[in-house]
């Protein structure tokens, strides 16, 4: 069956997305017999889509929530949802992309709860065409959503938790992790770098 570029598209996308949904119920049912016990947990990405399903799943279980995202309009949108079900919940806007901001969040965290205890790095995009029709620009912008502000987030948080000797760090990546396929090239080695970072860091 022959498929226009533009469904095409759309199929890859859907797929990835389908992907990181997965994770998502993956890591809540992990969490599901968990008792976080007010644990200060730092959500990267945390105010829309799997971010907040998960902001969610983990103030069910208990956690305290600090959020952060660019958007405000999302945060306060997230913030109500979030403190409506109960939970107490610090928004921040910052990016994590950039690293002053990522030192930035980590501290506003600290300051408010005294430490951080879980860090859940879910920010990510996704850029669709084939390698050609994609430039090194687009290649460092992917890699700054999906990797960049995940290795600024953990070596933002990382200290505190080494210092305590406790903490956790949870880096979603999905199958664009896994398996690079056309149309997907930035995005996936963007991933490909995450399950490295991750791997080697937990060695």
């Amino acid at each position: 069956m022959r498929m226009d570029r533009q469904s095409a598209t759309r199929l890859i996308a859907a797929g990835a997305s389908v992907g990181l949904a997965a994770v998502g119920v993956r890591l809540a049912r992990a969490w599901r017999s968990a008792d976080l016990g007010g644990a200060p947990t730092l959500i990267v990405g945390g105010s829309r889509g799997l971010g907040l399903a998960l902001a969610k799943e983990f103030g069910k279980h208990g956690a305290r929530l600090a959020i952060c995202a660019r958007d405000a309009d999302e945060l306060e949108e997230a913030r109500r949802t979030l403190t409506g079900q109960g939970y107490e919940t610090l928004v921040i806007r910052g990016d994590a992309t950039n690293r002053s901001d990522a030192q930035g969040i980590v501290a506003q965290v600290v300051s408010h709860y005294g430490r951080v205890d879980i860090l859940v790095n879910v920010a990510s995009i996704i850029a669709v065409g084939p390698a050609l029709g994609m430039t090194l620009d687009d290649l460092d912008r992917v890699m700054g959503e999906n990797f960049w502000s995940t290795a600024n987030m953990i070596y933002a948080a990382l200290p505190g938790m080494v210092e305590r000797h406790a903490g956790r760090i949870v880096n979603i990546a999905s199958i664009g992790g896994k398996v690079s396929v056309p149309h997907l090239l930035s995005y996936s080695t963007a991933k490909f770098a995450v399950v490295g970072f991750s791997e080697g860091l937990r060695a």
